[in-house]
Formats: C-alpha cells, structure tokens, sequence
C-alpha cells in the first residue's frame, strides 16, 4: 500500500488521526509551497538565501513549516522565486500560472481553490485537472 492510500484510509476510519492531520495540515501545506516555489525556480537553499541576503539555515527553518516567514519574508521569498503564493485559512499555497505544471509540489491551478489535504489528498498540478472533485 502507498502512503498516500494508507493516509487516505486512515483519515476516512480514524477521527484521532484526521484531527491530528487537520492540526498540521497548515503546517505542511506552507513547507511544501516554500519548497516547490524554490524548486520550481531552480534554486538551492544556498541560492535562496544568497538573494534574500540570510543564512541557509534560516531558509531551512523557514521550509521546515515550523517556522512561519514574516509577511515581508514571504514577499521576499516570492520575488526571489518569481512565485506567487495564496494564503487561506487552510494554509498557504503556492499558485501555478495558467497552464503550468510544478512536479512535486501541491501546487493548484490559477483559476482552482485551494483543496484542503485531507479533503482527496491532491497531487500534482496539471493543467488539465479538473477542480471539482479532484
């Protein structure tokens, strides 16, 4: 079994374990929208932190989703990526432009809402996707 079934069986039988992944989900969903922002931009860490003039540590922290950037970090972190990010309640999401696809990230379509992850577990990006039950 994948992990991602095993979550998504889990979460569906599991109120203990769907409330514990509900209190991370932000969390996780800003690490991996810091992250594929990054990556979709090419950079190391190293590199990240040379443009926003900090350590690679403090990117590291940052990427971590334990410790939330600053708004101006955040808008810093999007120039230096060419990103752009949403922010909801459910966490933030990096936003791909119309028709662009970021492998390994949870990247949503411009046009799309943000999709919680215990609500299907979304993947990847594409293009193609559709919003409504995906």
């Amino acid at each position: 079994m994948k992990h991602r079934d095993y979550v998504a069986e889990r979460l569906a039988r599991d109120p203990e374990f769907r409330e514990a992944w509900e209190a991370i989900e932000p969390e996780y969903q800003r690490a991996r929208a810091l992250i594929g922002a990054r990556v979709a931009a090419g950079l190391t860490q190293a590199q990240l932190a040379q443009r926003l003039g900090m350590a690679q540590s403090a990117v590291a922290r940052i990427e971590s989703g334990r410790h939330p950037p600053k708004l101006d970090t955040l808008q810093a972190i999007a120039a230096a990526t060419g990103a752009t990010f949403a922010i909801a309640a459910t966490g933030l999401r990096l936003v791909a432009p119309e028709g662009m696809t970021l492998p390994g990230t949870d990247a949503v379509p411009s046009e799309a809402p943000p999709q919680s992850m215990a609500d299907g577990l979304p993947s990847t990006c594409h293009p193609a996707r559709e919003t409504a039950g995906a």
